[in-house]
Formats: C-alpha cells, sequence, structure tokens
C-alpha cells in the first residue's frame, strides 16, 4: 500500500483557488477577471452594481421597535436624534397618546445617533424594519421594509401605528433625511 499525506503549500489557504485558470465554483474572489459563485461566472458590472445595493456602514443597532406609538403620524416620518435633548423629545412623542413608557439603555451622543422611523396606521399584522442607515452627502439615508400579513394570517385587533428606533454611528455632517420604504407581503398561512 502506498499513502501519501501532505500540507500543501503555504501561499493560499486550503480549498481557495483565485486568479485566471480557477476552478467554477469554488471560494474565491476571481477566475480570469470575472467572479465566480457556486459554478456560475458572473460579468464584473453585475458585481459592482450589486456592490452598490449594500451600504458599508454595519447594521443599525436595535433600541425599541413595535406596533404602537404615541407619535402620530400622517406619513412615513423619519427623526435623526444626535444629542440627548433630541432623543428625549423624540421619546416623549413617542410614549404619548398612553404608550406605556419603557426602560431604554443609554447612548453615547459624542460618538452614535438614534434614527427612528414612524409609520401611519398600516394594514392589520403589518410589521417595520429598519434594514440600514447611511450616508450619502449631507442626508441620513433610512431604509426600511414594512412587512404585510400574506393572505390567511391571523392579526391582532386594530390597525398599527409601526415604530422602529435604532442607534448607528454619528452622521455629523448629515442635515437632511431620506426614506427609503419598501413593501414585501409574507406568505400566505392558508
Amino acid at each position: 500500500m502506498l499513502f501519501a499525506a501532505g500540507c500543501g503549500g503555504d501561499d493560499k489557504p486550503s480549498g481557495t483557488e483565485t486568479g485566471k485558470g480557477a476552478t467554477a465554483g469554488v471560494p474565491g474572489d476571481e477566475a480570469g477577471g470575472v467572479t465566480v459563485e457556486a459554478g456560475k461566472i458572473r460579468d464584473p458590472k453585475e458585481v459592482e452594481q450589486e456592490k452598490k445595493n449594500f451600504s458599508e456602514e454595519p447594521p443599525p443597532v436595535q433600541i425599541l421597535t413595535g406596533s404602537t406609538t404615541g407619535f402620530h403620524v400622517d406619513k412615513a416620518t423619519a427623526i435623526v436624534a444626535k444629542t440627548t435633548a433630541e432623543f428625549r423629545a423624540m421619546m416623549k412623542k413617542h410614549f404619548s397618546h398612553g404608550v406605556k413608557k419603557q426602560t431604554i439603555a443609554p447612548i453615547d451622543f459624542k460618538s452614535r445617533q438614534a434614527n427612528g422611523l414612524f409609520l401611519p396606521k398600516s394594514p392589520k399584522g403589518s410589521q417595520l424594519a429598519i434594514t440600514d442607515v447611511h450616508q450619502e452627502g449631507d442626508t441620513v439615508v433610512i431604509s426600511a421594509v414594512r412587512l404585510l400579513n400574506g393572505k390567511g394570517c391571523s392579526t391582532a385587533p386594530g390597525r398599527p401605528r409601526l415604530f422602529h428606533i435604532v442607534e448607528t454611528r454619528k452622521m455629523a455632517d448629515a442635515t437632511k433625511t431620506q426614506i427609503k420604504l419598501s413593501t414585501q407581503t409574507t406568505t400566505p398561512c392558508e
């Protein structure tokens, strides 16, 4: 019997091939100038466009979310609180109209900011999630998804006033806000 054992070369980690001539479908960044992903060769222009769809910011830290807010609005409203006073004002509006106060972890406003998104009454069973907060020039862009209940799914009584408050790094030179809100329907429950 003949046994052969070895550790391979020291120049590349085991199981990774990159560059010209790399085997399609293996982990790695590029093969001959194009990205290799699960056996599919992708056009570099497609990869660059896809990168533009994602923020370089780390995910926001959730502070508070729910379906009942005292912050009554007629359209989607974003609030960016960069100081303790601005945050207290936002929370005072949120904890109004009978909304019970909750304890919230402190935020270091020297390097962080709070970003709130408040929606008008939404269809029964809806949910809201901020997915990204980033800066474009002088604008804080808040991306979020509103999920609507699928057909046949049970819902809580009443129409919710959805809100989500998250914490991110301070975007000190941003003076405007922009909301990118998409709506999706969950899978039917039938």
